[in-house]
């Protein structure tokens, strides 16, 4: 009797978690399917910075350039000090692998260039993950990121998926680069051994 209470238990608990985990996956789709970021009214930034990942962001970047949202755009593929120093070339590659190397990168040379204001670019579906992991990543510094969307009309299903997939490991590891920044390097190193530091083309965003 009591095993068969016991076996009860289990199928119910299993029923509750594997319900509870469906909230959590169709929660975090929405979210990826449904956020928007800032308005890019009346919006000014000492700078902005497309993320990697798509043609897009780079051109709607460049788009609020010239409207005169920011004095500059930087990319986070390059450091925009060894640029002004030696001019493009390999050695001025950040080495970055994804959103949350991204933000790493983006706070050290924010707080490292005097940055107060940043207005960061990427598509509609990444808007929810990135801005959740620059949270984590710049909580404290005082530095405000408004993140906009580039104007496309929506996002493949797949990529929202992804997002989804992709959402609480990313804070997890947002998380480790905050608080332990050399075990976050480290734990990046072995989870990817064979990417060179200066590739980009195989970006994750």
């Amino acid at each position: 009797m009591l095993r068969r209470v016991s076996l009860i238990g289990t199928v119910i608990g299993g029923g509750l978690a594997a319900l509870a985990a469906l909230f959590l996956w169709l929660g975090l789709t929405y979210v990826a399917a449904h956020a928007t970021g800032s308005r890019p009214d009346r919006l000014t930034a000492d700078v902005i910075v497309p993320l990697a990942g798509s043609s897009d962001r780079n051109a709607y970047a460049r788009i609020l350039w010239s409207r005169g949202v920011a004095p500059a755009v930087w990319s986070t593929l390059v450091d925009p000090r060894c640029l002004r120093r030696s001019g493009p070339g390999p050695a001025c590659a950040t080495g970055v692998r994804h959103t949350v190397d991204e933000a790493v990168v983006l706070r050290r040379l924010f707080e490292e260039e005097g940055v107060t204001r940043a207005i960061v670019v990427t598509s509609r579906y990444h808007v929810a993950r990135a801005s959740a992991i620059f949270a984590i990543v710049f909580a404290g510094t005082g530095i405000d990121i408004q993140f906009l969307a580039t104007p496309d009309a929506g996002a493949a299903s797949r990529s929202i998926v992804k997002e989804a997939a992709s959402y609480l490991p990313s804070l997890g590891a947002a998380v480790l680069a905050r608080v332990a920044p050399a075990a976050y390097d480290w734990s990046m190193e072995r989870l990817e051994p064979s990417r060179c530091p200066h590739q980009t083309a195989g970006f994750r965003p």
